[in-house]
């Protein structure tokens, strides 16, 4: 699927507000993703990961 700049906008609303769902502590902007934000992207994912339970085996 191709995205247009207009797909990607939703895509980062929706993302934002998921987040914000899910309990994420610092609050997420649309502004935070006008550029490559890897620190951000980083503390998103390790925050992710810390959510599964300790027992999680993932079947890759």
């Amino acid at each position: 699927m191709l995205y247009t700049l207009k797909n990607c906008i939703f895509v980062s609303q929706d993302f934002t507000e998921m987040m914000r769902a899910l309990g994420y502590p610092r609050l997420i902007s649309m502004e935070n993703f006008r550029t490559p934000n890897f620190m951000l992207v980083s503390e998103i994912l390790i925050w992710l990961v810390k959510r599964l339970p300790p027992n999680h085996h993932n079947n890759l």
